[in-house]
């Protein structure tokens, strides 16, 4: 148990790293940082199955927003930036446990049913 603890901690702190490097400042409304990690809490939590279930988890959250401001945001973020950042977190989670090569594949929308609506790129 104490191994999957330190895995967790370590990737957490990964994606703190990288989260560090993206701007959040660069839109008034809703920044590229804010926006990534809104992306990894619907990535990466399995509770949330619906856009109505990850509306209602940021805003429980505190961070108040609303699905047309989301929306607008994944179509003027530049693609380039989610690709970026999913390719570090990839390497340096490779680079730190060795034993989560085999372990990582890429996300799409036949592994996340809402990501092609969401996450259109």
């Amino acid at each position: 148990m104490k191994n999957s603890e330190t895995i967790i901690a370590s990737f957490s702190n990964t994606v703190k790293s990288i989260l560090k490097q993206i701007s959040g400042h660069d839109y008034p409304v809703l920044n590229s940082q804010l926006l990534f990690k809104i992306w990894l809490t619907y990535v990466l939590d399995q509770g949330i199955t619906s856009i109505r279930s990850l509306f209602y988890c940021l805003n429980k959250s505190g961070i108040e927003i609303d699905m047309s401001t989301l929306l607008k945001a994944n179509k003027t973020r530049e693609n380039s930036l989610f690709r970026r950042f999913y390719v570090q977190l990839i390497q340096q989670v490779k680079r730190k446990n060795t034993t989560f090569k085999l372990m990582l594949f890429p996300i799409d929308s036949t592994v996340i049913t809402l990501t092609s609506k969401l996450f259109w790129l």
